[in-house]
């Protein structure tokens, strides 16, 4: 609709008195323009978050600055940190500490969401002083570079397998429905599941391997019925 009146404004009569009352003052065409621009932008974030490898800082930082830029359109009440549509603002908040290298501002409540996604201790890095001692002097140099580097890292688990949004769920939803269609009603769940599967994932098979997984499945098979004449 802006785009609609920008197209019609230079055509428009600005002495024709029964349109003079509808045409925007000048305050109110700078607004409407600026209005526009955020809607642009905002569209842009919108289409930007929707990537399969978009993570949650990523998103976040998306909205934190198209809240930031336009603060007259009030996106933060819905986008924002304490926007209504966030179920867990302290699950949300760990996850982009985590995903931001900040993990040291953690807070207690933050950290008591994220427990779960603390990687397994390994038993094994933590060897006596004795046993250090019997190493070479190579393999000591090496063990303490291994231990620094592990003392830099996340102590949590990759979280970027977490998904900011539900596209890929819709996405999933959509494929089901082109595929179990009226005509395959038929269809066995496990039959459905393994197409759905196959075409979500054609990155990692191609026809060959499928091929091959069918020809693995018969020769099993055969030799299955086989082995049962023979018994018989």
């Amino acid at each position: 609709m802006l785009e609609r009146f920008e197209r019609l404004l230079p055509h428009l009569n600005n002495e024709d008195e029964e349109l003079l009352e509808f045409i925007p003052t000048a305050a109110q065409k700078k607004n409407i323009r600026e209005r526009k621009q955020a809607l642009v932008d905002f569209k842009s974030v919108t289409l930007s978050i929707q990537r399969n490898d978009m993570t949650i800082n990523e998103s976040e930082v998306l909205f934190q600055s198209i809240i930031d830029s336009y603060p007259k359109m009030n996106f933060g009440s819905y986008i924002g940190e304490y926007a209504k549509i966030i179920h867990n603002k302290q699950l949300e908040s760990a996850i982009i500490k985590i995903q931001g290298k900040k993990e040291i501002y953690l807070t207690v409540e933050e950290k008591e969401e994220v427990k779960k996604l603390l990687l397994k201790v390994d038993n094994n890095e933590g060897d006596s002083q004795e046993h250090f001692e019997t190493l070479s002097f190579a393999e000591r140099a090496l063990k303490r570079q291994r231990l620094q580097e592990k003392q830099m890292s996340s102590k949590y688990i990759n979280t970027n397998i977490l998904i900011p949004t539900s596209c890929e769920v819709e996405r999933l939803f959509s494929l089901a429905k082109r595929v179990f269609s009226p005509y395959r009603r038929s269809l066995h769940p496990q039959t459905l599941e393994t197409l759905l599967f196959l075409n979500r994932n054609k990155s990692l098979c191609n026809l060959a391997l499928v091929a091959l997984m069918v020809n693995e499945k018969d020769n099993d098979k055969d030799e299955d019925e086989y082995e049962f004449e023979e018994e018989w």
